[in-house]
């Protein structure tokens, strides 16, 4: 019986499917309870809590749901009990099948806790899952396999080309295993084919050679500058031509070796892949890459909102478990390989990669299997989201990626030699610490190159986390986190000019223009998203046309939602019609010049009342009584206009309510008027000193800022709103990881 049709009949007799669908099902349904008793804890404050005797509907609900949390935990326990009886059975019949399942659930913690790879305390116990399957691969495949003496026989040039030499036939495959196991001999020679005959080697060993050739004419060129730099030069203060030179010539000596590194890795590499063309070292070797991406990428901090409340926050950034899950992705890959496509059998996925015998290699070396050009939307993905990522796979995104899992894969075999070098270093030879033994220098020299790979890694994740960055503008609700990120930081650092002065002083407002800056980018990309417009004074006009046009007709809406500011306008008229809007807005047009000019005549009859008339209160003079009943007529007129205002922004406000990103646009407008109301004056202080009987007062002048305070409410107040309707804004870091994790699911 072929090894597929015994896994498959060994999968259906324990119902590891079945079972497996039963846990994410149950995991599911516990984080769903979990993420509703943390809403519901949010909204319940302090005061509330305290009072132990009553209850709300919130304190109530939150019982119920912890109650249902503790249901669910069991379920989850008992789902996972059933499943991993099941898995051992199945393990201990088919060893593959093990090794899938085990991968398979590293992947879906991962995938399932967001949390993992975040912070350094969620590392150890994945990076030690993976690096334990690798080493019990290896135990299985390949009993007895040294990979870093084998690696070193394999850059042996002499040794290898005789090996390649020798005929092979096709590898052992076995109906329980999938491949029999292999012994050094056998490994040795059938990477030396693999080696010889795709000639990656030949090439880097050709670019190692020019790239050493060309620092040995740097080194030379800079012992010749240096010999040019005379006692006169070093003498005198700033640097000669001579020194110039010598200092040029000396950094591009730097440059070019690490260079020459590079060229020794990318040879080092081309036997490692070489080694990794043997389906189950794959496997292994992809295994230890994701455990050293896991403890090589430093977690750090990015700028994020609250999803609730909209304020600002630092966050762990998942830059670093994209690399760790571009591992995992490989790791699966290289299991479908080895074991004709058992992971799709073990646990079924919407994106499984089709069949090709022919394909090229995919992105993380998946051979044999068609890469897509660009991961499948998930739940809560837009076709948006899913394009913003085809242009950034068109700028590196995933070379850089695939890049960074190489690197992961050479330290992940690094440091499985460097781990075997220590054991063989005695405590003697350790503390001999004049004097280097043989071992010693080895261990220094593989951890030397591991901390050039694992460097590598973090650079890499962070030029993949930067192209997401750098691409923001294109994805519209991830410009407008950064946006608003932008102003709340922005709102922090406003101020004036400090210290205090003898005389009144000029009072700048420092640090404003770039929160208006963050405004506007935020206003333009919600109405470029939801066809909004920020022009207030066009849509009241094209409302009110609407409005005169319909008359006493209703006005007919399409059935489609409004996606331009014509739109809009037309679905805000609908809301308007028949109420005081259009009246309102026809008296303001007349009331407004009139109050304006009523309260120019009231002023010019106020100064046109002589001194005596105002110092005689006996009697009222013509120009008093003039002065009066223009002063009344302005009242009235403001009075107009101010209630005809109000009414006029209650209706509109009213109507903006039935296209919340229109309101949305409405209060940032309201929120940047306050940012650029802010102003700063110069007050005066009176500061008293007492020196026994002796009282001396000193009047100095300081800067006060005004109406930092509102507007800042405002900000935040609006960003609530924001998320509230948007929900949780991403960073880039969370689209970067979204985006691998789309390729696992």
């Amino acid at each position: 019986m072929a090894f597929r049709e015994t896994a498959r009949r060994l999968l259906d007799h324990h119902r590891v499917v079945e079972l497996g669908a039963s846990v994410r099902e149950a995991a599911a349904q516990r984080a769903r309870v979990e993420r509703e008793l943390e809403a519901v804890e949010r909204r319940v404050p302090w005061y509330q809590r305290v009072v132990f005797f009553h209850d709300t509907v919130d304190e109530a609900r939150a019982k119920e749901l912890r109650g249902q949390l503790e249901a669910a935990d069991a379920q989850l326990a008992s789902a996972r009990a059933a499943r991993d009886a099941a898995a051992r059975e199945c393990g201990g019949a088919c060893p593959p099948i093990d090794v899938v399942l085990r991968l398979e659930t590293i992947i879906a913690e991962l995938l399932g806790d967001p949390r993992i790879a975040r912070t350094a305390d969620t590392i150890d116990a994945p990076a030690d899952a993976l690096e334990a399957l690798a080493a019990d691969v290896l135990a299985r495949w390949t009993p007895g396999v040294d990979p870093g003496a084998l690696l070193d026989r394999l850059s042996d040039d002499a040794a290898r080309a005789q090996a390649a030499r020798t005929a092979l036939g096709r590898p052992l495959r076995d109906d329980t295993l999938a491949w029999a196991p292999m012994g050094a001999d056998e490994l040795f020679t059938r990477a030396a084919h693999e080696i010889e005959s795709e000639g990656v080697l030949r090439a880097a060993r050709e670019r190692l050679a020019g790239a050493q050739l060309q620092r040995d004419a740097i080194a030379s060129a800079l012992a010749h500058a240096q010999e040019q730099v005379g006692w006169w030069d070093r003498v005198v203060p700033g640097a000669s031509e001579t020194e110039q030179a010598r200092d040029a010539r000396a950094r591009a000596l730097t440059e070019q070796e690490r260079h020459l590194v590079s060229a020794i890795e990318e040879a080092h590499h081309a036997v490692v892949r070489g080694l990794s063309r043997h389906p189950v070292l794959w496997v292994a070797l992809a295994c230890r890459g994701a455990a050293a991406a896991l403890r090589a990428v430093l977690p750090r901090d990015e700028p994020a909102l609250d999803a609730t409340t909209g304020a600002p926050i630092a966050i762990r950034s998942a830059y670093g478990r994209a690399v760790v899950l571009a591992c995992l992705f490989e790791a699966r890959a290289a299991c479908d390989a080895a074991f004709d496509g058992l992971c799709g059998l073990v646990a079924p996925r919407a994106s499984a990669p089709e069949r090709s015998p022919d394909a090229d290699r995919g992105p993380y070396r998946l051979q044999g299997f068609v890469a897509r050009k660009a991961p499948a939307p998930t739940k809560g993905a837009t076709e948006e989201a899913r394009q913003f990522f085809v242009r950034l796979e068109d700028r590196g995104l995933r070379q850089e990626l695939a890049w960074a899992v190489s690197h992961a894969t050479m330290l992940g075999l690094l440091t499985l030699s460097r781990d075997r070098v220590r054991e063989r270093i005695g405590w003697l030879d350790r503390a001999v610490f004049w004097s280097d033994t043989g071992e010693e220098v080895v261990e220094d020299g593989l951890e030397e190159r591991s901390g050039w790979h694992e460097g590598l890694i973090r650079v890499r994740a962070a030029q993949a986390l930067a192209l997401v960055e750098g691409a923001s503008n294109e994805h519209p609700l991830l410009a407008l986190g950064r946006d608003l990120s932008a102003a709340h930081r922005g709102a922090q650092q406003i101020g004036t000019a400090g210290g205090s002065s003898s005389s009144p002083r000029s009072c700048p407002v420092y640090h404003r223009q770039p929160v208006l800056d963050a405004l506007d980018r935020a206003t333009e990309g919600l109405c470029a998203r939801f066809g909004a417009t920020a022009d207030r004074a066009w849509l009241v006009k094209t409302i009110c046309d609407h409005l005169r046009r319909a008359g006493a007709h209703p006005i007919r809406l399409p059935e489609e939602p409004p996606s331009t500011p014509a739109d809009v306008a037309l679905l805000l008229a609908a809301r308007l019609q028949g109420t005081a809007f259009l009246e309102s807005v026809e008296t303001l047009s007349w009331a407004e010049p009139a109050a304006s000019n009523a309260r120019a005549e009231a002023n010019a009859a106020a100064r046109a009342v002589s001194m005596w008339d105002k110092i005689n209160i006996f009697t009222d003079s013509p120009e008093e009584v003039r002065r009066e009943e223009l002063k009344q007529a302005a009242d009235a007129k403001h009075q107009l206009v101010v209630s005809k205002r109000v009414a006029m922004h209650g209706l509109y406000r009213d109507a903006l309510r039935a296209h919340p990103p229109s309101l949305l646009v409405e209060q940032a407008l309201y929120v940047r008027e306050r940012f650029a109301q802010i102003s700063a004056t110069s007050e005066r202080r009176t500061r008293t000193y007492r020196s026994g009987k002796r009282t001396r007062r000193v009047t100095y002048y300081v800067c006060v800022l005004h109406g930092l305070t509102p507007a800042r409410s405002g900000l935040h107040a609006w960003a609530r709103g924001l998320v509230e309707l948007l929900g949780p804004l991403p960073c880039a870091g969370d689209l970067l990881d979204e985006w691998v994790a789309s390729e696992l699911r």
